[in-house]
């Protein structure tokens, strides 16, 4: 046989003489016969594979450079065949590490046909046994049987006992997405954390020698300090409304900043609340717990490291509640420092006594730069001498509080250690508030713009899930990866709308979507099943619905680049209805890529005024002066320290969400909790 790619021609003679092995799958003994015979023809069930079948073989990479543009792209080639009559797609590929061996791929009926071969005489490797990858069947059992409210471990145990053949990272990988599994992560596990926690103590009790090596130990694998980005930040933020507004925010280290490469900041909820009373914290901590309790294995448990506040007492609810620890900033110390105890320049003196400094190109630590109070009390009596009076009596009256949030011990134990701890990510979410928002609003204004700023930021991390974003960028790599792969990543990331980000989105199109639609719509496609499909229509079923509803069966034409539905109609640019959604994702990659092509080529028909804005009006209506010219013109400013308390339902703006509505994760990306606090009452929102 030529070791060349096959013609239709050449592809019905060895149909018509069957020369293609049915097999269940690629194995290990189909590559032997490849590596010896150096050609092998197989034919596969469709049912039970890949469009592209795993043979351990790697057929696409991307390489991107250090700024996420893409270097180079190795991929298979598409393209269309007439084999008996009836058009084929056919998939041509070149392995990535040996250029010589190729396989070609075509889809015929019920079956998928492989075609192995190589141009050279070099010997053909093969893995020692290839991963065998789940059927859909089996996919399938595993979500809606095995999964649901089992953890991996019980999960294991049951799919042993029906027989069915996965292993341990498959299952790990399944639970990602099964929405009722007991395997989300919400934070390092309490057993991860149990043993963070034993081995601070330990370097606590060792030696100065031993203790600064092993904290280079792990400065080395972790070089930005942070061991643990799963903490969370909270400060209050003025001048923004007849109200204060705390926010919370979130890290994650799934998603990064850009500039910085640092873990992203989200906003996980916000408070708006008319006193500073502890109270409202306390109402809005609980009212977080419970909704990160929702998404806790309780077999398997995860904890918050830490909880990085400014100092204000009231605040300590949230760290309490969530059981978690508290860290002081830094900055805000000193800040205290300067205006209570000395003045700027006593606060200027006694900085690198207290934090540390640079000396001779290493860092040299201060009084909190200690694991014990003995260290403590000698750091203090050291540093007597050269700092304000008023200063030392404040750190000796409060040595208990600081061992506790801001020495070293305090924040290697809430999972980092860096020269100074921070709230900077709260001022600069705070400075980003303030900077849309300009001027004091009554609190329904105030709400909509806050939830306009929290919005903008869960739709940067969405983005950077198709390298749309230019603040953010998405760590995990999804080249390479098949449709249900991309989706189970993007699942296991907290991304809403994961079928249409697996789906190759271009990046125009996303842009101009209503997130919380196209979220409903994602959401609402996984329902649904094909009926049938013949030429140039689509019927589909949506089982949730009952028989007697008109929108139960929903029909769509197509073509080789367009796809409509005849239920929903046109609904760009805002999102994509569930029943396009679900088709494209039964396309193949050459009809998926011209139908967003064609999409793009599409121009805007709204239609437009073409006369001018003054057409069809006097120059004047009114008799008077130029100053007096607009004094007909009647408004009425905004009431709202007077009606702030009326009604915290009105302004709330929708009522406890649905049970079909997906909840807030833990650091997750699409949603936050939106809290109302206003003389005495309190309604939260889920977004």
């Amino acid at each position: 046989m030529e070791s060349k790619f096959l013609t239709a021609e050449k592809f019905e003679e060895l149909f018509s003489k069957d020369k293609f092995k049915l097999n269940e799958a690629v194995d290990i003994v189909n590559l032997m016969n490849f590596k010896h015979e150096r050609v092998l023809l197989l034919k596969l069930p469709s049912q039970s594979n890949k469009k592209n079948p795993h043979d351990g073989y790697v057929w696409s990479r991307t390489k991107y450079t250090k700024e996420r543009k893409v270097e180079y792209r190795h991929q298979p080639t598409y393209s269309k065949i007439q084999v008996f009559g009836e058009t084929v797609q056919t998939m041509r590929c070149t392995e990535y590490n040996n250029q010589h061996i190729h396989k070609q791929v075509f889809i015929y009926l019920d079956h998928i046909y492989v075609y192995y071969f190589t141009t050279s005489s070099a010997e053909i490797p093969i893995n020692d046994a290839p991963a065998k990858r789940l059927t859909k069947q089996t996919k399938e059992t595993l979500l809606t049987t095995v999964l649901p409210y089992r953890s991996v471990n019980n999960a294991i145990k049951v799919a042993y006992g029906m027989d069915l053949d996965v292993t341990r990272k498959q299952i790990q990988n399944l639970a990602r997405s099964a929405p009722n599994s007991l395997a989300c992560k919400s934070g390092p596990r309490s057993r991860t954390w149990n043993d963070w926690i034993l081995f601070v103590d330990r370097l606590q009790s060792a030696d100065e020698d031993v203790r600064r090596r092993e904290i280079r130990r792990i400065l080395a694998k972790n070089p930005t300090g942070v061991f643990m980005p799963s903490r969370m930040h909270v400060d209050k933020t003025f001048n923004v409304g007849d109200v204060y507004v705390t926010v919370v925010l979130g890290e994650t280290s799934r998603f990064r900043t850009k500039s910085s490469i640092k873990p992203r900041v989200i906003p996980l909820g916000y408070m708006c609340h008319s006193s500073k009373s502890s109270t409202n914290h306390l109402k809005f901590a609980n009212c977080l717990k419970e909704e990160f309790a929702k998404h806790k294995n309780p077999a398997d448990p995860r904890k918050i490291p830490c909880v990085l506040l400014d100092g204000e007492a009231a605040l300590e609810h949230y760290p309490e509640v969530l059981e978690s620890s508290a860290v002081r900033c830094d900055l805000h110390v000193l800040s205290l420092l300067r205006f209570d105890y000395g003045g700027k320049k006593a606060a200027t003196t006694a900085k690198p006594f207290i934090f540390g400094k640079k000396k001779d190109g290493k860092w040299r630590s201060g009084i909190l730069g200690c694991f014990d109070e003995q260290t403590f009390d000698r750091r203090l009596r050291q540093s007597q001498s050269h700092i304000d009076p008023r200063i030392f009596s404040w750190l000796q009256t409060n040595k208990s509080m600081l061992m506790e949030s801001s020495s070293a011990y305090a924040k290697l134990r809430a999972g980092h250690i860096l020269q100074y701890s921070t709230n900077n990510q709260n001022e600069t979410f705070n400075g980003i508030l303030k900077v849309n928002i300009t001027k004091r609003h009554a609190a329904p204004e105030l709400i909509r713009r806050l939830d306009s700023c929290c919005e903008e930021k869960l739709r940067e991390c969405w983005l950077s899930a198709i390298d749309g974003s230019d603040y953010v960028i998405f760590r995990d790599e999804i080249d390479g990866l098949d449709h249900d792969e991309r989706i189970e990543v993007y699942n296991s990331a907290g991304l809403q709308g994961s079928r249409i980000l697996s789906l190759n989105l271009p990046l125009k199109i996303a842009e101009g979507f209503d997130l919380k639609k196209i979220f409903k719509e994602d959401l609402a496609s996984t329902h649904l099943q094909i009926l049938r499909s013949n030429g140039d229509m689509i019927h589909i079923e949506d089982p949730t619905l009952p028989k007697n509803d008109r929108n139960r069966f929903v029909h769509l034409s197509t073509d080789e680049s367009t796809i409509e539905c005849w239920t929903c109609g046109t609904t760009l640019p805002e999102y994509l209805c569930s029943h396009v959604i679900f088709s494209l994702s039964q396309l193949s990659p050459t009809r998926l890529a011209a139908f967003w092509a064609n999409l793009k080529k599409k121009k805007n028909t709204k239609v437009s005024n073409g006369f001018s804005g003054g057409s069809g009006s006097k120059i004047s209506d009114r008799i008077g002066i130029k100053s007096s010219a607009q004094n007909y013109v009647r408004t009425m400013n905004d009431v709202s320290s007077l009606t702030i308390d009326s009604d915290c339902s009105t302004l709330a703006g929708s009522s406890q969400p649905s049970p079909s509505q997906p909840n807030i994760t833990s650091f997750s990306i699409g949603h936050y909790l939106r809290f109302i606090a206003f003389a005495n009452k309190w309604s939260p929102n889920l977004f």
